[in-house]
């Protein structure tokens, strides 16, 4: 379904194409594209294209099925890339993902304890999860709203 005019909806469609890209991030993608100046265009064509030989971080809010990191994956090992992790906000893991996890392609999958990865056996938990602890940040985040203090001062490192 076409929602942008003519060449910018061409645009849309063919990041809407690339392996882990979703209508939205196509979306995103392409205004950015279409503001920002050719040589910065360029960087991010380049970043997109070239993983040979380098390690790849791949970011998603949530992993359920874990498809779309599947593709990714394949896509970046497919063009060299030497190592594959993955860093998610939620690992809700419904019951193919045990497979997916379990794949070569990735090196390892990071999440939070956010939602306690259950579904999973116990040799991909061992073998591919790492699991961060979140308890502390939620923690310190309700304090600081509770007290009128700073959000950012909590993300700071």
């Amino acid at each position: 379904m076409a929602v942008f005019a003519g060449p910018i909806q061409d645009l849309v469609d063919e990041l809407g194409r690339l392996p882990g890209i979703g209508p939205r991030s196509a979306q995103r993608i392409a205004f950015y594209l279409l503001e920002t100046d050719k040589e910065s265009a360029l960087r991010l064509a380049q970043a997109i294209a070239e993983v040979k030989d380098r390690t790849v971080i791949i970011v998603d809010d949530l992993i359920s099925t874990g498809t779309t990191i599947m593709r990714a994956a394949k896509a970046c090992r497919e063009k060299g890339a030497q190592r594959i992790y993955v860093a998610a906000s939620h690992g809700v893991f419904n019951t193919k993902a045990n497979e997916v996890i379990a794949d070569p392609v990735f090196d390892r999958v990071i999440i939070t304890d956010s939602v306690p990865p259950f579904r999973l056996r116990a040799d991909v938990l061992r073998d591919k999860l790492v699991v961060l602890e979140s308890a502390a940040l939620f923690a310190g985040a309700i304090e600081r709203l509770h007290k009128g203090g700073s959000l950012v001062e909590l993300l700071e490192v």
